[in-house]
């Protein structure tokens, strides 16, 4: 397991991937049923309303 913030880093070395956003799964799956055709970034921004969620 492997935590990162890097969307890059994720596409490049998971098979599996989590997107945690306000301490909630909000996607799960696979790098390719996550992303999409968007993308890692481009999915986080659209689950997350394009805001960044504060620490």
């Amino acid at each position: 397991m492997v935590t990162t913030h890097s969307f890059e880093e994720a596409e490049r070395l998971a098979d599996r991937v989590v997107v945690i956003v306000g301490g909630r799964v909000a996607a799960a799956g696979t790098v390719a049923q996550v992303a999409g055709t968007a993308g890692l970034e481009e999915t986080y921004f659209a689950l997350t309303d394009g805001h960044e969620v504060e620490r």
